[in-house]
């Protein structure tokens, strides 16, 4: 039986691994266009961010503990605002819509609003229960959360072209993401209640 601090070094050095060897065949002539034409990348992104918020849920709704409870909500609010924004809603709706509107609306205003309200809230649960929190952090899922923030922040360097890489930085930027959004992922399923179950099968 593999044991959860083994497991969270194992599957990110997998996620590292297959990230690594995605960028070097995605670079390899011809290959480009495949992944565009197909959205692999956005879409493995995107189910990876719906299975981490149904882990978060779901590590939220077992919870007992006052600060467990916040911080999962947390979670789950970050992760649905993550999934909404590369969802992109607003290219799917007609232009000119109310519906549009607000889709904008939320990519332009409401999800930076509730990133930094997750954020404040999370600066009060520190406040509230530090030494709590602190440890929450050295375990294996906060350091794979504290892993997926890195990798966030660096994909953002690259969008913003602060960090130039080899080319194409999109695609380096898209694999960050992903890295990020499969952290996430491990983190939520490390975290459940029921993983030594799943472990011991």
């Amino acid at each position: 039986m593999l044991s959860v601090r083994l497991l969270g070094f194992l599957l990110p050095a997998l996620v590292l691994a297959f990230s690594l060897l995605f960028a070097v065949l995605m670079h390899a002539p011809g290959a480009e266009p495949l992944y565009q034409e197909h959205n692999l990348l956005e879409n493995a992104q995107l189910a990876a961010l719906a299975c981490s918020f149904a882990a978060f849920a779901a590590h939220f709704l077992a919870s007992r503990e006052h600060w467990e409870r916040w911080l999962h909500s947390l979670l789950c609010l970050i992760t649905l605002a993550m999934l909404c924004r590369e969802s992109d809603l607003k290219q799917l709706l007609a232009i000119g819509t109310s519906a549009q509107f607000a889709a904008v609306l939320f990519s332009g205003i409401l999800y930076p609003a509730l990133i930094v309200y997750a954020l404040t809230s999370a600066v009060r649960l520190d406040a509230t229960d530090r030494r709590t929190v602190r440890k929450f952090l050295a375990s294996t899922p906060g350091l794979l959360l504290s892993s997926s923030a890195l990798l966030l922040l660096f994909a953002l360097l690259l969008d913003k072209s602060i960090l130039r890489l080899i080319e194409p930085n999109r695609l380096i930027e898209e694999i960050a993401e992903l890295g990020a959004y499969l952290f996430m992922l491990i983190a939520g399923f490390l975290s459940l209640d029921a993983r030594q179950r799943i472990l011991s099968l």
